[in-house]
């Protein structure tokens, strides 16, 4: 079972409790099965949720087992930012609404994808003091897609949190750098299994632009470690990054959550595979690690 210190840095994430999930289009899953897997976080003592107001009815299924089950989470969400986003009364009704969706008195917010420019704004930096004085706002933050937005993000004081792609195939990111910059930040790792891409055993169901690419991905992958599967590797190489603060952790259903959850003895990755991992399967391809591409294709 994963060890308690490790635990303690995931997230649980919940597109696919409101939305057709990821490039497979994974059903949403109905209420029954949310609250089975939100039983079993419990369980686990893994009391944060990571959610947005554009993953369809997630916030509802979530307050509904708040309200059975005492809030027994922390809940990260994020909100759009869209025409109406830069009016003060607007993303005040917001937050009411996410609070009483979710059966929370107070949240953490993060603001979703915004451009360079935004971020840029002072604009940007009104709305975000704002947010932190709202008393329904715990902790204020930004969820961004790439390392240009993510180093703006770094420079402003009034952002806590600083959500980002982040997996073992991802050599966009300068590490050192990051940690030279990071000070108090708040920084949590999103699209650790790149929406699955890197656990799909069938390889059938790629975008067919890429498929070929993660096909031989993958098998390097596998070649990295014969000893360990390929989850215990991905999980391995989050953690080692020790300057990651939390990860959002997914699963289609709860049998993949409970694999996740009982792995133990993960791998030892030193600077010699980290070199071998680096060589061999990193890349730098926007195309493939930014999914938000594959339907251009």
């Amino acid at each position: 079972m994963i060890q308690k210190n490790i635990r303690r840095k995931i997230i649980y994430g919940t597109a696919q409790f409101g939305n057709n999930y990821s490039y497979k289009k994974i059903k949403s899953i109905n209420q029954k099965k949310v609250n089975q897997i939100l039983t079993y976080l419990v369980k686990k003592n893994v009391n944060k949720i990571d959610t947005a107001e554009s993953y369809g009815d997630s916030h509802y299924k979530i307050g509904k087992f708040n309200k059975k089950k005492n809030n027994r989470f922390e809940i990260f969400t994020k909100i759009t930012v869209d025409n109406f986003f830069f009016n003060k009364k607007f993303i005040e009704k917001k937050i009411n609404l996410f609070c009483k969706s979710l059966n929370k008195k107070k949240i953490n917010i993060l603001i979703h994808n915004p451009t360079t420019k935004q971020i840029k704004s002072k604009l940007m930096r009104k709305i975000l003091i704002y947010l932190e004085r709202n008393n329904m706002v715990k902790l204020v933050g930004i969820s961004v897609d790439t390392p240009t937005e993510f180093f703006l993000a770094l420079k402003l004081k009034e952002i806590k949190i600083i959500q980002f792609p982040f997996n073992i195939i991802d050599k966009r990111w300068d590490i050192k750098k990051i940690i030279k910059n990071k000070k108090n930040k708040i920084l949590i790792a999103r699209s650790i299994f790149l929406q699955g891409l890197l656990l799909d055993p069938k390889n059938n169901q790629f975008p067919k632009f890429i498929k070929k690419k993660i096909s031989l991905i993958n098998i390097n992958l596998k070649k990295i470690d014969t000893k360990n599967n390929v989850l215990k590797i991905l999980l391995s190489f989050i953690i080692v990054n020790k300057w990651i603060d939390y990860f959002i952790l997914a699963a289609e259903n709860l049998d993949q959550l409970k694999k996740s959850l009982n792995i133990n003895n993960f791998v030892n990755i030193d600077k010699k595979l980290l070199n071998k991992i680096n060589s061999e399967i990193g890349i730098k391809d926007e195309n493939i690690l930014r999914p938000y591409n594959w339907k251009k294709k």
